[in-house]
């Protein structure tokens, strides 16, 4: 599960809120994309999800990484 603030609409209560994913897995590693709209998160089982933050509605992308399943245990992203 991710929690994350995002702009939204203002209260008398907060200025932010917080939005909560829940990608049903369990999280080994996450990494924001270079230019920040995008987080690419490493899972248990070997999967990386790409979850667009400008389409937080939608679900996010699976990538296959190999075919062992084994767990993704560091990101590193480059330009």
């Amino acid at each position: 599960m991710l929690i994350f603030p995002f702009k939204s609409a203002v209260t008398k209560y907060s200025q932010r809120l917080f939005r909560i994913l829940d990608l049903e897995t369990n999280l080994r590693t996450i990494s924001f994309s270079p230019e920040g709209a995008a987080i690419y998160v490493g899972t248990e089982t070997g999967d990386l999800l790409l979850i667009d933050l400008r389409a937080l509605d939608k679900h996010p992308k699976i990538i296959a990484v190999g075919s062992s399943h084994q767990p993704i245990i560091a990101l590193s992203l480059q330009v």
